[in-house]
């Protein structure tokens, strides 16, 4: 029996439309009729599952319900054929391809009120005849036999189970009706609206909600409104009063756990968790802290019910955390890439992509980036026998000027000093066509964003080098690019009133300018040699 179906989405489709009796359904499935029956109705359902608990995060065990191998495999298969024919609903963000907390999270960005609801028991309130309906009736309009046997695969006592590979799917399939009269009510209250599984948020930029989705009795206790509470009600499910919150900017706003308040945050909480087990792993050992963590978090009855199998490995569970980190954050944060640093130095094999210029420039300046990407040019601490070999290898002519430039600076001609600026202006100018041409950075999918100077700048170019065509690049990363831009690329005439201003000499304002100019060279030239590595 295979693990999954090899058909395309559009075939899987049109297999579920012809549906007619069992033996459609095996072949559908791509196993044996045979084994179907034997698993569906020979094996005990008892034996067909292993129930365990396991701690919730608030308190209190949650009860998992595992199939076993073979009736996973087919619950697998049953479940590409479902997300196959589920077509979700803008507002849903829960078991599907492409959208996560994060989506979620971002719906709600950035708003004065945040609502959260959960729905009580959302699995085991979906029950065996609520599923065999939502396969009889439409959008479906399975014959009943077939609505029956899918329903059987789907559910263990009755209900569906914590665990089971097609439950995530069929509980956004029971909610497609409550998920569309809700967004009609979102949009009749002027709020956004989401669904994370149970998790139902709504926010808003007014000032208060509607009496529809959020009211307060005569003591004043938050309460759902009236015509959001009929909704959900009619929909057969019911809200969980302990978990109603209504939160506004002054407070932690928290979608699906993600701090929303000014863009998607993980809690401060999380990150220096992670700071504290890479601390405790470079001072004492990845043995020790192993041990301590098994010990002290890691509680065998509880979670891990398969006692033959070895517990989760705590450098598994640290990159886990930063991977997680990255995600919200953005793969350029630099306390990700801080992080990620640490792991590579602990664990290598976990972290095997090598850090590029720009990583390491956003990740050692966290406190103050423009300060430090201008360090180097106050000090003059950078690598000029890199910057030569790179600079040749683009054009040696490049490099002579460049050189030039700097004997010029240093030499006793009355014009030395714009002679020399001038020189390492055309390096820079000339580097800046030859690595970001303006056809290329007019392909670039950020150029159409609304900008004073409609044509290709200097500074453009350099995001470009830098960024490229990366849709993914953060705006922290775009504006710490921004302000190597705008420190570096300036005109000597700016670096003068500068000079006037802060007391400098015009020769030592122009020695800072070439020093500049060669620092965002080497830093663009590393960028492009990794990238090209």
């Amino acid at each position: 029996m295979s693990l999954t179906l090899s058909a395309s989405p559009e075939e899987l489709r049109k297999g579920f439309d012809s549906l007619q009796n069992r033996p459609d359904i095996a072949k559908l499935l791509d196993i044996d009729l045979k084994t179907l029956i034997y698993h569906l109705y020979r094996v005990p359902e008892s034996k067909r599952y292993r129930t365990f608990k396991i701690p919730k995060n608030l308190g209190g065990t949650r009860t998992i319900s595992a199939p076993a191998t073979t009736f996973k495999i087919i619950q697998r298969k049953l479940n590409q054929v479902l997300q196959a024919i589920y077509k979700p609903r803008n507002a849903v963000n829960s078991y599907i391809h492409g959208r996560n907390i994060l989506r979620n999270a971002e719906k709600h960005l950035p708003n004065a009120l945040v609502f959260n609801i959960d729905l009580k028991e959302f699995f085991p309130s979906i029950h065996l005849g609520r599923v065999i309906g939502l396969f009889k009736h439409s959008p479906y309009n399975c014959e009943e036999i077939v609505a029956k046997t899918l329903a059987q695969i789907c559910c263990f006592n009755r209900a569906l189970p914590q665990g089971a590979p097609t439950s995530p799917i069929i509980s956004n399939m029971i909610c497609v009706k409550m998920d569309k009269e809700i967004s009609k009510l979102a949009r009749k209250c002027d709020c956004n609206y989401t669904r994370y599984a149970d998790d139902i948020t709504f926010s808003t930029l007014e000032d208060s909600f509607p009496l529809a989705i959020v009211k307060f009795n005569n003591n004043g206790q938050l309460e759902v409104g009236d015509e959001l509470k009929e909704i959900v009600n009619d929909n057969s499910f019911d809200i969980n009063r302990d978990k109603v919150t209504l939160r506004n900017k002054s407070q932690r706003q928290l979608v699906t756990g993600l701090v929303t308040n000014k863009f998607p945050n993980v809690r401060r909480e999380y990150v220096r968790k992670i700071r504290a087990m890479l601390h405790a792993w470079g001072k004492f050992g990845l043995e020790a802290v192993e041990t301590e963590f098994l010990s002290r978090y890691y509680d065998n009855r509880l979670r891990n019910p398969y006692p033959s199998r070895q517990p989760p490995s705590f450098k598994k569970i640290v990159k886990g955390k930063i991977d997680y980190l990255g995600m919200v954050r953005g793969k350029d944060n630099p306390i990700y890439l801080h992080f990620r640093h640490k792991l590579r130095g602990l664990a290598p094999e976990l972290v095997r992509e090598q850090e590029t210029p720009l990583e390491f420039l956003i990740r050692t300046s966290r406190t103050n980036p423009v300060k430090h990407a201008l360090s180097p040019i106050t000090t003059g601490k950078y690598d000029t026998g890199t910057l030569s070999t790179l600079l040749s290898s683009i054009d040696p002519f490049l490099e002579e000027k460049r050189i030039g430039g700097w004997q010029t600076f240093e030499g006793n001609s009355t014009d030395r000093i714009s002679q020399a600026t001038h020189s390492m202006r055309e390096v820079l100018r000339q580097l800046l066509d030859k690595l970001a041409p303006d056809g290329d950075v007019k392909g670039a999918p950020w150029y159409s964003e609304p900008s004073k100077e409609p044509k290709v700048t200097r500074k453009m170019k350099v995001r470009y080098i830098l960024s490229g065509h990366s849709t993914t690049t953060s705006k922290s990363t775009v504006d710490f690019i921004d302000s190597i831009a705008n420190a570096v690329v300036m005109t000597f005439a700016k670096l003068s009133s500068e000079a006037h201003k802060y007391g400098r000499s015009i020769e030592s304002t122009a020695e800072t300018y070439l020093k500049a100019c060669e620092v965002l060279i080497l830093l663009m030239l590393l960028h492009r040699s990794s990238k090209n590595a």
